[in-house]
């Protein structure tokens, strides 16, 4: 990387306005209400939880050059309760080719926080969350927006990476070819630290740049795991895929990564730093490698 660039430097320093194009950034939470309070009470001065986590977004080169609005998107959010410390993480790609991508990306990440939200407001627990089900009722929202907008269903196309993480257990879901990757807890105290794992192997299509997206999936093209919670946890849209994954066997590319997890060092999001990482990835050491849009949220359990 070349002077000045370094991420690390990056997100611990002021670095400038961000260049994020337009993309839907957004990083909320939901907190229990202190009666009598008022509607302040929805916010706290201090947030009780043992997650720190980043999210930045930059429009890639293709789509500077032609004046073509970043059409990612991504969200956090933080769900606190009494007996909960829940983070959703989304990422969303919109189709270039589609003239309704980037409203697709936009809104299916906020259908998918409204369908967790409410489900886990009902007493669901986030490993017991159905991805089909959710996937599908983005697609009956889609497609409603589609007829109110009179345009058809098949250009709100974008893909959806999705992590729903607890103290205990997460659930992890894709549709498409974005990228998620995370670092286990090591088995016992004296253990070495786990490598950086691929959630699951992206969906690439039968042609060059083509994958599954959202609006036309099927039970079958919703990769979705629960595992015990890690340490770490990484996604991106298909943007970084040569900067964060050895192509040779798609493993992590864990050099990238740890930079990043190093600065993860406090409870919530600083916005700052995620200004920060917004200005990293439209830097020129990243723009050079890749032409497409990038977004890239990271997460840590303090």
């Amino acid at each position: 990387m070349s002077a000045g660039k370094d991420p690390l430097d990056l997100l611990t320093q002021g670095a400038g306005t961000p260049v994020v194009g337009s993309a839907f950034r957004s990083s909320s939470l939901m907190l229990p209400r202190q009666p009598g309070t008022g509607p302040g009470a929805d916010v706290l001065p201090e947030v009780n939880t043992r997650w720190a986590w980043l999210g930045g977004s930059a429009t890639g080169a293709s789509h500077l050059n032609t004046g073509t609005p970043n059409q990612d998107a991504w969200l956090s959010h933080l769900l606190l309760g009494e007996h909960q410390d829940l983070l959703l993480l989304a990422v969303a790609d919109g189709a270039g080719s589609k003239m309704r991508g980037q409203a697709a990306a936009e809104h299916s990440v906020a259908v998918t926080r409204e369908l967790i939200d409410s489900a886990v407001s009902q007493g669901v627990a986030a490993w017991d969350l159905d991805a089909w089900r959710i996937v599908e009722l983005i697609q009956e929202s889609l497609r409603t927006l589609a007829e109110q907008e009179d345009v058809p269903l098949a250009e709100y196309a974008c893909t959806l990476t999705v992590a729903v993480l607890t103290p205990t257990r997460s659930l992890l879901f894709q549709v498409g070819d974005g990228f998620m990757v995370y670092r286990p807890y090591p088995e016992h105290e004296d253990a070495p630290e786990p490598a950086l794992r691929l959630a699951f192997v992206p969906a690439n299509g039968e042609y060059v740049n083509s994958t599954t997206f959202v609006n036309a999936a099927t039970p079958a093209d919703v990769q979705a795991s629960v595992i015990d919670t890690p340490e770490q946890i990484a996604l991106s849209s298909d943007g970084l895929y040569r900067l964060i994954v050895q192509l040779s066997d798609l493993t992590p590319h864990e050099p990238f990564f740890l930079p990043f997890f190093g600065v993860l060092t406090q409870p919530g999001i600083d916005p700052q730093r995620a200004a920060n990482l917004s200005t990293y990835l439209a830097g020129q050491d990243v723009q050079t490698r890749s032409d497409d849009d990038l977004t890239l949220l990271l997460a840590q359990r303090l």
